[in-house]
């Protein structure tokens, strides 16, 4: 398979998920769960030893009801690390699939998180339109190279994507800085999958400097 690679600007027939306005409105969305995770894990340091922490899932509702799910994998290292790896993900859901599978998938997932020291932390927010933007956070890039090489990882982006997506798009980025310092986040890549015909296609959009007013 072909990757395509786009320019800054360049609008991609027939695929308006690529379109490079989204870059804005996903990094405003990516920015807000990283606040939101800085609000909880800034809580939990107030009423307890950060050292004691173990991996919780924090269920969270918007004020519009809007499901937001927040975990603190590692905590003490999400307080002391600085230059955070991000990898965002947005996907475009297929709503004709009847999405046998993925509860059990997703715990899978979650149990692997358990075990890859470099993943720090996990967030799901719900969007307005029903689809959903995930939000991981890595110590480095080695620790996010390494996620990549996970089984369980490869399989469910294999067998479980282009089941339950019509099209993804998948950001590499960095904050420069501390969890606190979300709102320096720096995307460097996104990456387009689109699943809606039989032969898959991708492309690759190498990205300036960009954060959320």
């Amino acid at each position: 398979m072909t990757t395509m690679q786009l320019g800054t600007d360049e609008l991609v027939e027939n695929r308006p998920f690529t379109h490079p306005a989204y870059t804005s409105i996903d990094s405003r969305q990516l920015c807000y769960m990283l606040m939101r995770l800085s609000q909880v894990v800034n809580s939990q340091t107030a009423n307890s030893n950060p050292n004691l922490f173990h991996p919780e899932s924090h269920e969270l509702f918007e004020a519009d009801g809007r499901h937001h799910r927040i975990i603190p994998i590692r905590p003490k290292l999400l307080l002391d690390a600085t230059q955070l790896t991000i990898v965002g993900f947005f996907g475009q859901q297929n709503f004709c699939s009847d999405g046998t599978g993925i509860a059990s998938r997703d715990k899978m997932l979650f149990d692997e998180m358990r075990n890859h020291h470099g993943l720090l932390s996990y967030s799901s927010l719900e969007l307005t339109n029903g689809d959903y933007g995930n939000c991981v956070i890595f110590l480095d890039e080695n620790a996010k190279d390494n996620w990549g090489y996970s089984q369980v990882h490869a399989e469910a982006v294999q067998e479980m994507s282009p089941k339950f997506y019509n099209s993804v798009r998948l950001y590499n980025g960095l904050i420069e800085g501390n969890i606190y310092d979300y709102y320096r986040l720096k995307l460097t890549v996104v990456k387009y999958y689109d699943y809606s015909n039989q032969q898959m296609w991708s492309g690759k959009r190498n990205l300036q400097k960009v954060k959320a007013n």
